[in-house]
């Protein structure tokens, strides 16, 4: 319920925004929409903090001590996902680049940067250019 108000606000915000802003830009056609943008942006973003109410959190593990939680995980799970990645990402990425045109003495580190999604760290592998990164970062994608 607080979530539909919330959303009802919001958008009642957002329509009578473009509303005033339309007509405020009628009486004005010279200064155009942009000079309203920001006029708009303001109601919206009022409408959107007067009616947020944050949900009060109650659950059953909130109380509990570390390790009681941990034995909610599901593990078995984490294990099939990881496996698949393991499985997945090698067999995807490295032939790919290579191909591209990295020298294989630069897969190490290529990969160590982009699967922690470290840019910097990209654009500092040696033989990596543009193009690379981007065929790289599409190999990446599916697996």
């Amino acid at each position: 319920m607080a979530q539909s108000v919330l959303n009802v606000t919001a958008a009642l915000g957002c329509i009578s925004a473009s509303l005033i802003v339309s007509a405020l830009e009628q009486r004005n056609p010279n200064g155009g929409w942009r000079d309203y943008f920001w006029i708009q942006m303001a109601m919206c973003g009022f409408g959107g903090v007067v009616s947020y109410r944050p949900l009060k959190r109650h659950n059953r593990l909130e109380n509990l001590p570390l390790m009681e939680k941990l034995k909610y995980l599901d593990l078995p799970g984490c294990g099939i996902l990881l496996a698949g990645l393991d499985a997945n990402i090698p067999a995807t990425v490295p032939p790919a680049i290579l191909q591209a045109g990295l020298p294989p003495t630069s897969i190490a580190s290529f990969m160590t940067a982009l699967t922690s999604n470290n840019s910097p760290a990209l654009a500092d592998v040696a033989g990596v250019t543009p193009a690379i990164t981007a065929i790289g970062r599409n190999a990446l994608r599916p697996a």
